[in-house]
């Protein structure tokens, strides 16, 4: 039964996590318009577009887009790509805070109340979203503190592993379409049932960041060079979040074991990527014009990423 209500919390938390994706991605309007102004501001702008579409992924590879046909300023992409890491983090926040059962029931109930109205069924849809979140995440958790994670523990399939191959699960999961909100999830109710030492949590989320970053690569090839180096520049950035993460990973597991688990690695993922932002954002002038140092010729008229330099 374990098992089974573990899959149930799993496909419950996928199934809302790609609902509030699709309520929100009429929101993508208006991502082109972001213009080269400070590094600070374009990041910003990133981290509230990821909350609006709720997808690192398809709002980097609409920045990508951006950024290929000249509809957006290169630097201010690629600190937007900085800022939309960031944003993808905060979601499972909201799984932590603490509810009885009832409210995310009386989420989905308001939800469905308010489908019927024509001009409320976007709220209705995001509510129905945020309670199978809400609901699902609930679920797992009560999975991962019963039997299910007895039995793990017992076989010692995960908690044997090193912060290595951690790593390597984490850009294996989410380099396979998992959502990195899901991944995190899974993360916080295996450390709450105390089945992931914390070693390996920081190891997991280190990894999973440069996992999310496969299906913007494989989607970069349809695009210009200008594209393909936001990509790879997504890419670089989340190299160096998990550079930094497996770095300090004694000193972050350490404060793993303040407050309650699942809170502190929500706020150990946010602190990597807002950490790697700052780091990264007063760098993305130089860094653009290296990259337009590399790609001197011009493409071919008609084609992607028209010659104009910034």
């Amino acid at each position: 039964m374990a098992w089974l209500a573990g899959a149930a919390g799993l496909g419950t938390l996928i199934l809302g996590v790609t609902l509030l994706a699709r309520v929100m991605s009429g929101r993508a309007r208006g991502l082109s318009r972001l213009t080269g102004g400070s590094w600070p501001a374009a990041t910003l702008a990133g981290v509230l577009a990821a909350l609006a579409l709720q997808s690192s992924s398809l709002t980097v590879v609409l920045l990508a887009s951006a950024v290929d046909g000249g509809s957006l300023d290169g630097p201010a992409g690629w600190a937007a790509v900085a800022g939309v890491n960031v944003g993808a983090t905060l979601l499972p926040h909201v799984w932590t805070w603490e509810m009885p059962w009832w409210c995310p029931v009386g989420l989905g109930v308001a939800g469905v109340a308010a489908l019927a109205p024509r001009r409320l069924r976007r709220l209705g849809l995001g509510l129905v979203g945020l309670a199978l979140v809400l609901g699902g995440f609930r679920l797992l958790e009560g999975a991962m503190g019963g039997r299910l994670a007895q039995e793990l523990l017992g076989a010692g399939t995960v908690a044997a592993w090193s912060t290595w191959m951690a790593f390597g699960a984490g850009i294996l999961v989410t380099a396979l379409l998992v959502p990195s909100q899901v991944a995190v999830g899974v993360a916080q109710s295996l450390l709450a049932a105390h089945a992931l030492p914390p070693r390996l949590a920081v190891g997991w989320v280190s990894g999973l960041n440069i996992g999310t970053t496969a299906d913007v690569l494989a989607a970069s090839l349809a695009l210009g060079w200008r594209g393909r180096g936001t990509a790879l520049f997504h890419l670089g950035f989340n190299l160096v979040v998990a550079g930094m993460g497996l770095a300090a990973a004694a000193p972050l597991a350490a404060a793993l074991r303040w407050g309650p688990p699942a809170q502190a690695l929500a706020r150990l993922h946010t602190g990597l990527n807002l950490g790697g932002a700052l780091l990264v954002g007063p760098l993305v002038h130089p860094l653009w014009k290296g990259w337009l140092g590399l790609n001197p010729a011009p493409p071919a008229a008609g084609g992607h990423g028209r010659a104009r330099r910034r």
